[in-house]
């Protein structure tokens, strides 16, 4: 449950540490609530994932957010593209609402990191209604070098389902919600300061230190 940031280098003191509080739970599915991977075409069966979203307002959406990382060696850079699709029965229809910019495996990590696919244009997704983030890469099947999206499988989300393709249909993975965020249009976040318990200096040869706020800074 700890977050590390570490400090630029030209800091000189600490002013103020904040918190955004304007934050939609449907927006995201946080990476503390990793337990596995869900792996992306090691197999015909999972030729493309889904994340089921389901706005609790009207928003402008510029970007989705996975929790992504590469297995192995992609020797040859295979391409990844997420669609926004509208819904079918609480699986993915099929009928993309909106498709973002593609990104390549050679932009993925060796390690779980928040991958970025960009809208051409801001999406506006309706209050209460039921999406699905897809996504798909291409090439052929490798069980041994591929794309894992993380998940978590004991999940209480509640926005709708994580599934999986195998070609000719989707299906639901029971009990699991996929990693993902997303990123607003603009900015209309609040911001609240976070007490001096609530957070912490940690010593690093790399990161500043502050004894404690009684110094004032």
């Amino acid at each position: 449950g700890r977050y590390d940031y570490p400090l630029p280098s030209g800091f000189r003191y600490i002013n103020t540490v904040s918190q955004e509080t304007h934050i939609d739970p449907s927006q995201y599915w946080g990476s503390e609530q990793y337990d596995a991977d869900q792996v992306l075409f090691t197999t015909s069966a999972t030729t493309k994932l889904s994340q089921g979203i389901k706005p609790s307002n009207d928003r402008w959406v510029k970007s989705e957010r996975l929790y992504l990382r590469k297995v192995g060696t992609i020797s040859t850079a295979r391409t990844l593209t997420l669609t926004l699709e509208s819904d079918s029965s609480g699986v993915p229809s099929g009928s993309a609402v909106a498709t973002a910019a593609t990104v390549s495996t050679d932009n993925v990590y060796g390690y779980y990191d928040y991958i970025v696919f960009e809208y051409t244009a801001p999406v506006f997704q309706e209050k209460d209604t039921q999406y699905h983030i897809t996504l798909g890469i291409s090439g052929s099947a490798d069980p041994t070098n591929y794309i894992a999206w993380g998940k978590d499988d004991s999940t209480s989300y509640g926005s709708g389902s994580a599934c999986k393709y195998s070609g000719s249909a989707w299906s639901v993975i029971t009990d699991a919600a996929l990693i993902f965020t997303q990123g607003n249009s603009t900015l209309t976040a609040h911001f609240e300061p976070l007490f001096p318990d609530e957070w912490e200096i940690v010593p690093s040869d790399k990161l500043l230190r502050l004894y404690g706020p009684t110094e004032g800074r």
